[in-house]
């Protein structure tokens, strides 16, 4: 039977009515349309479809694609692939050259695969994607008995891993990535005793990333061979992840995958992390690393100074030097009263000039507390128009463990540890001597007099008269006190 109703022309229409009518139909609609003819997918690849990601989840009895659409995501239209023949009336479609069978229910699409299910996966999933002008979003592998995993893995290539192999094939492929405009990319290298890890995140929210995993061993199975650098490894790869096998030597094929990706992408390391766990070769690396924008050192036991020392010495930051002495008079000013006293303190240990910068600043209300003990000598700074802002100097005979700054006061380095508010300071040479130093320099680069500051209390009252004496005799004071009792 044939209907009587004349004929509705779709293609017909002008361009405008068209692109209205195809408004209203849903995703599983526009798919059908784009399946009809090249006309009608160049027509739904040329539509405005918002906000859309494709999703795939993978296991060993079937294949699910999911697009989902939508300001908010809540329109979704699933497709489940299964490899059988399939039973009762179903339509047939052709995606790409593969002509499959398709059973429709309300929002979900069964489809049959008798050829092959990799082959019309990877159909369906291009088709996709093509049309709808969205990347895959998501994709899930459900590992569970699901033995043929790497055939799929080769039908889902990620983007900026296709971008790099075929930057590896001849110069002239390197020179063309190296022109396109990739977006937003970082490059994290990560650093242990087993292995160097790679990351390239990229993407408008960095979701999307792809790592690199170097072996020092030979590998084994069927592996690609790519040169970067002059430098021929061995790599399989896996959805998101590259393995790399390294039997020439770690460091070097390490270097050379990094200045590649950093040539090619045209991107600095952002951040490199060393993880000081029995990395005993450590330096080895370091060299390979010259530049990175945050470098990371971390270990579950103190790390030794002097591989402190080395790691930052040879590395430099990526980050544009800000030249703050070279600011006019009032900048550095205006910028320098945002530092509190312990940022003034630091930068005043610099170099001289700095310290006749800081000299020169108002520093408003300031009081200095000193008190003395065994082994332990603790000197309070004041500050704020309440003096309620407190900065505390503990200084110590001990020779400390951990990691350290050094600082220079008054001729005098020190090993300086700062956690909040509270400052730590390791006097290998003499507890004496650096305390005076530090006093010192604080009285006179934040100019408090010591007559308006240091007040001595005795901590018991069975101290012999000649030490109290000594004591009143040899410190300039304005008041003094034996146990809270004013003398």
């Amino acid at each position: 039977m044939t209907s009587n109703a004349p004929k509705f022309r779709l293609l017909y229409l002008p361009r405008l009515a068209l692109e209205s009518v195809l408004s209203n139909f849903d995703n599983l609609e526009r798919f059908e349309f784009s399946t009809c003819s090249k006309r009608c997918k160049e027509i739904v690849k040329s539509l405005r479809h918002g906000r859309m990601e494709i999703d795939v989840l993978l296991n060993h009895r079937l294949a699910s694609v999911t697009v989902t659409s939508g300001s908010t995501l809540k329109e979704c239209t699933y497709f489940h692939l299964f490899d059988e023949p399939g039973r009762g009336v179903h339509e047939f479609l052709t995606l790409n050259g593969r002509t499959i069978r398709m059973e429709k229910v309300p929002r979900n699409v069964c489809i049959y695969c008798s050829g092959g299910l990799t082959v019309d996966t990877k159909a369906l999933v291009d088709h996709l994607v093509e049309t709808f002008r969205v990347p895959i979003e998501t994709l899930k592998f459900e590992m569970n008995h699901f033995d043929n995993y790497r055939n799929f893995v080769q039908c889902f290539p990620n983007p900026q891993l296709s971008r790099f192999e075929f930057s590896t094939c001849s110069k002239r492929c390197k020179e063309i990535v190296k022109s396109l405009r990739h977006g937003r990319i970082e490059i994290d290298v990560l650093l242990n005793h087993r292995l160097p890890s790679v990351t390239v995140t990229s993407g408008s929210t960095l979701k999307k990333c792809t790592w690199f995993h170097l072996f020092d061993e030979p590998g084994r199975g069927v592996h690609q061979f790519l040169t970067l650098n002059g430098r021929t490894i061995r790599m399989t790869k896996i959805y998101g992840n590259v393995c790399i096998y390294c039997s020439g030597e770690l460091t070097v094929d390490t270097k050379a995958l990094v200045d590649h990706l950093v040539e090619t992408f045209r991107v600095p390391i952002e951040t490199l992390r060393f993880d000081m766990n029995d990395f005993y070769d450590h330096r080895d690396f370091v060299r390979c690393f010259p530049k990175c924008d945050d470098l990371i050192i971390y270990r579950t036991r103190p790390i030794l100074e002097e591989d402190i020392t080395y790691i930052k010495e040879n590395m430099t930051s990526n980050a544009p030097k800000f030249r703050l002495l070279h600011l006019p008079w009032l900048a550095l000013e205006n910028v320098l009263s945002n530092f509190d006293h312990l940022d003034r303190l630091e930068l005043s240990t610099c170099s001289k000039r700095c310290k006749e910068i800081v000299k020169s600043l108002r520093h408003g209300c300031t009081e200095i507390n000193v008190e003395l003990f065994n082994g332990l000598t603790s000197v309070t700074m004041i500050s704020g128009r309440n003096l309620n802002e407190y900065t505390r100097f503990h200084l110590f005979k001990s020779p400390a463990c951990g990691n350290h700054q050094f600082r220079t006061f008054n001729g005098r380095t020190v090993r300086m540890r700062k956690t909040n508010g509270t400052v730590c300071i390791y006097c290998s040479g003499g507890l004496t001597v650096d305390t005076k130093a530090l006093v010192d320099h604080l009285v006179e680069t934040f100019k408090v007099h010591w007559y308006s500051l240091v007040s001595m209390t005795t901590a018991t009252s069975t101290w012999p008269e000649e030490d109290i004496t000594y004591i009143k005799e040899n410190v300039e004071y304005k008041k003094f006190y034996i146990n809270g009792n004013l003398q």
